[in-house]
């Protein structure tokens, strides 16, 4: 039996970050962690990674999910980011290839298991 995906949930919206953990526990077979700002999620990386896979809102003021990407490589070598968010104009080719999965707007919580999904051939549940 596989072990269960390590997932860091990273957004300001308390709300939908609870709707997201709360999905992701029930779809796949994984362990969620939430932060509710970038420096919190800078604090998870040292207390509970590493992390199998980061999904991180985009803008979080005065932080972006840039900045999540520049201490993910930096702390967890090539652990995956998924951007999730409802802004339509992301330079995605900011992004280091290496660690980007793909952009998935909000809420898209289907197309978001899709994406994970497709990386971890045996996150559906059965």
């Amino acid at each position: 039996m596989k072990s269960p995906i390590r997932i860091l949930l990273v957004d300001d919206d308390l709300n939908l970050l609870q709707t997201l953990s709360d999905y992701l526990k029930h779809r796949l077979l994984s362990i969620v962690y939430m932060a509710h700002s970038a420096p919190e999620a800078f604090a998870q990386f040292d207390l509970n990674g590493p992390f199998d896979l980061v999904i991180s809102d985009f803008q979080m003021t005065p932080h972006s999910a840039y900045d999540i990407e520049d201490s993910l490589r930096r702390k967890q070598g090539k652990t995956p980011l998924i951007v999730h968010s409802s802004l339509t104009d992301i330079d995605e080719s900011r992004f280091h290839p290496d660690h980007f999965m793909g952009l998935v707007p909000k809420p898209g919580h289907r197309e978001l298991f899709d994406l994970i999904a497709e990386r971890f051939t045996y996150a559906k549940k059965t």
